[in-house]
């Protein structure tokens, strides 16, 4: 414990490493929420050279984040609206992490939970997907 540090345990893990969702998509997933995945902004913070590091999912011009790309990308907004109508499933549009949590604190019994999480999890794969 003295040489690693006290990092507390992760409340939305047991919602992303469920039985439900695919391993290829928790992986995704598990990368946006410890905000490692290789987006244009984290590739110029590691000194990558990158050609255009703009959103290339919504031609917008705006510089690829994770907060962009998994929330405020027109390109994700209609997929999330299409995906969680046809779910019939009622979520503020926040980060990734915070929808997570807000799943985790819903009265719902845990399957539910899981399926939810495993639809958000499915998402943001896609999206990701998409971008590449």
């Amino acid at each position: 414990m003295a040489l690693m540090g006290f990092n507390g345990k992760m409340d939305i893990a047991t919602l992303i490493w469920n039985n439900i969702t695919q391993p290829k998509h928790r992986f995704i997933v598990w990368l946006v929420v410890k905000y490692r995945l290789l987006t244009q902004e984290r590739l110029a913070h590691l000194h990558i050279q990158v050609e255009n590091a703009n959103c290339c999912l919504c031609n917008s011009g705006i510089m690829e984040t994770p907060q962009h790309l998994f929330g405020e990308c027109s390109w994700f907004k209609t997929a999330r609206e299409a995906l969680l109508s046809w779910a019939c499933i009622q979520m503020q549009p926040v980060t990734v992490n915070q929808v997570f949590k807000s799943i985790r604190w819903k009265h719902w019994k845990h399957i539910q939970k899981e399926i939810v999480a495993s639809i958000w999890s499915d998402l943001v794969y896609h999206t990701w997907r998409a971008r590449n």
